[in-house]
């Protein structure tokens, strides 16, 4: 008896399972809202079977009533539009993985077949994947072979492609060493390099790089390229994006080999306007020089860990250029930056001096990061709107250089500062914040202050409630004081600034100088305080 009960389950299960895959026509789908609306809920059919049916019929009709109810979910009418760009806007992130979405039901498979923006991403690599492992690296497709590359760029249909090159291993594991070269053939042959919108190439496998000077680009077209990042090129891939990619933005070199050729002439790219530089090797010299100021509508401009020198004395002019980051990096030659708005230095060296400082007219923001006296930059800019200084260590007294070389000859003018872990005597720091004529902005980050500033800042003694021998407070102009203490490691230090700095802001509040903004963070995982 119970084995028969048991195959009768089993041949329910399956006729469920046949119900379950089939997908509502619309007439059926009305047909099942009236039946819902003549009261067939999950109560009432619940109650029934329990009255009468075995326990295989309980959970056909159990598992019908679900049925019905997942039928007319709103979800299931969204158009395929709609979707769209629900699974556009969830690719943007990207760090997603559009295979996920192709396993939810049916009508999301096909909406993301039809989606051929969210598969724009592929990955030509030389390592051999999982099954399992191909559909899961920032949303990028690996092929390391051509008909996996030929399924991807069929997925793509007529859309924009984000090509990625990875050859870090040997082509001798794909048994072949013309790997690379038959990859391309197939860009080529299915017309997918018009379409390449942007491309990377990784650092390749010491055995792959004959093999890599070796591939035969003729016939390649990149007129969508826009976007480039190279830690390995060659002559002909070089001369195919300089000829073709008239429409090239952004240009990166990441590499790490001392011959790696700079041979561009970027004069001809009219459009490109991001260039950035990394090379452990500081392989970046004379020509790398000449490179970037070859650029006519250069805007932005990285260079990390790297050493630019010009052969001659002529300056290097880039009357374009509105930002600059430098980070590790030895500049030897003179800079011509007329439009410059903003640059970023992070443990690198200018070529300035005293007699011939760096004339910035147009810059509104100056970041100094870890530096040191030696390497502080003689910089003339009176219009900045923030100045950031973070010494490169503690003991060195980077505002008492910028204040002898910049700030008291008037050369340094600023309506924002922001001191990050600096060690200053607070006397000091209070004299020259107070010589900062149109001071409206104060950020301090991580730098004990003791009462003395405070009471500078206020303008009489903070020993009693009581204002005595009240003086003019340091920094009239000053509208909005931040002070961030939640690294500092002194518990005691930190109670003492808020109590101090409470009073402060409470005298400034009901004297002559008041404050629109005055806040105080204790601990990371804290709001700020405000105390005003």
């Amino acid at each position: 008896m119970e084995r028969a009960e048991l195959e009768e389950e089993g041949n329910e299960k399956q006729t469920h399972q046949g119900r379950e895959s089939t997908f509502p026509l619309p007439l059926q789908v009305e047909k099942i809202k009236n039946d819902v609306q003549l009261g067939l809920g999950v109560a009432t059919l619940v109650a029934e079977i329990k009255s009468d049916g075995t326990i295989a019929q309980k959970r056909a009709e159990i598992e019908d009533i679900k049925l019905k109810k997942c039928s007319t979910s709103k979800v299931r009418f969204i158009p395929q539009e709609v979707l769209s760009i629900i699974f556009e806007f969830y690719m943007s992130n990207g760090f997603q993985n559009p295979w996920l979405l192709m396993q939810i039901c049916r009508q999301w498979r096909i909406a993301a077949t039809h989606t051929r923006s969210i598969w724009s991403k592929i990955m030509v690599t030389s390592s051999r994947q999982r099954a399992a492992e191909r559909r899961t690296f920032d949303g990028y497709e690996f092929c390391h072979t051509t008909a996996l590359l030929r399924d991807a760029l069929a997925r793509t249909g007529e859309g924009p492609i984000d090509l990625r090159c990875n050859f870090n291993r040997t082509f001798r594991q794909q048994g072949s060493r013309n790997f690379a070269q038959r990859m391309f053939n197939v860009l080529r042959a299915t017309g997918a390099h018009h379409r390449i919108r942007s491309l990377k190439i990784g650092e390749p496998h010491f055995n792959n790089i004959n093999d890599l000077e070796a591939v035969d680009l003729s016939g390649f077209q990149l007129f969508a390229l826009m976007k480039v990042d190279l830690a390995w090129s060659s002559p002909g891939l070089n001369e195919c994006i300089q000829k073709t990619a008239h429409r090239l933005e952004d240009l990166s070199f990441t590499t790490c080999y001392e011959d790696t050729r700079y041979d561009w002439d970027l004069s001809r790219q009219v459009a490109l306007s991001d260039l950035s530089f990394y090379s452990w090797a500081e392989a970046l010299g004379h020509v790398g020089a000449q490179m970037i100021s070859s650029a006519p509508n250069l805007v932005n401009l990285s260079l990390i860990s790297i050493k630019v020198e010009h052969p001659t004395d002529e300056p290097v002019s880039i009357p374009t250029l509105r930002f600059l980051h430098l980070d590790s990096t030895n500049i030897g030659c003179k800079v011509v930056f007329p439009n410059l708005e903003m640059l970023c230095i992070k443990n690198s060296t200018l070529s300035t001096s005293a007699d011939q400082p760096l004339i910035l007219p147009c810059l509104a923001w100056l970041e100094l990061s870890q530096i040191t006296v030696n390497r502080c930059p003689h910089i003339h800019a009176r219009y900045l709107r923030n100045l950031v200084v973070e010494p490169f260590a503690r003991s060195e007294p980077i505002m008492e250089r910028l204040f002898e070389i910049g700030i008291l000859p008037g050369y340094l003018v600023t309506r924002g500062i922001c001191l990050c872990s600096a060690s200053v005597d607070s006397v000091v720091l209070a004299y020259i914040l107070d010589q900062m004529l149109g001071l409206v902005r104060l950020h301090i980050i991580d730098l004990p202050l003791d009462k003395g500033f405070f009471e500078r800042l206020a303008g009489h003694s903070l020993d009693s409630n009581s204002i005595s021998d009240p003086t003019k407070p340091i920094c009239t102009s000053l509208e909005v004081i931040l002070v961030d203490t939640s690294r500092l490691s002194e518990p005691v230090t930190k109670q003492e600034m808020i109590k101090w700095f409470g009073k402060a802001m409470e005298s400034r509040a009901h004297g002559q100088f008041p404050l629109k903004k005055a806040q105080m963070k204790e601990k990371c995982d804290k709001k700020w305080i405000d105390f005003l």
